[in-house]
């Protein structure tokens, strides 16, 4: 048995947050996991944004929402720049988004 752990190191100067990322993380027993993260102007990702971020779905699946937890709620608080959110599939097609306040909103087709 053995373990990988990986690390990122980040050296750039972010500016201020101007656009949302969203990116399929996981998928694994028909539920999703999707990331969002706050990148700046120069695609840096902004480690220290604690934004409000609100998850949203359309079609087929739905959203494991309402959970109470951090990587479970339709409307959550950036940690380190970065939120995550789960979607059950239902074995058909959906598009979720990401909307920061000020910025345009994210889309990705599942």
């Amino acid at each position: 048995m053995s373990d990988t752990i990986r690390f990122e190191y980040q050296t750039d100067k972010w500016a201020q947050p101007a656009q949302v990322s969203l990116r399929k993380i996981r998928e694994e027993n028909g539920i999703i996991t999707l990331e969002a993260k706050l990148y700046d102007k120069n695609n840096v990702q902004c480690l220290d944004a604690v934004n409000w971020i609100r998850f949203g779905l359309t079609g087929d699946g739905t959203l494991l929402d309402n959970l109470g937890t951090s990587g479970g709620s339709r409307l959550v608080q950036l940690y380190n720049g970065r939120a995550t959110i789960r979607i059950r599939t239902n074995g058909g097609r959906s598009v979720a988004s990401a909307k920061v306040d000020q910025l345009p909103v994210a889309f990705i087709n599942l």
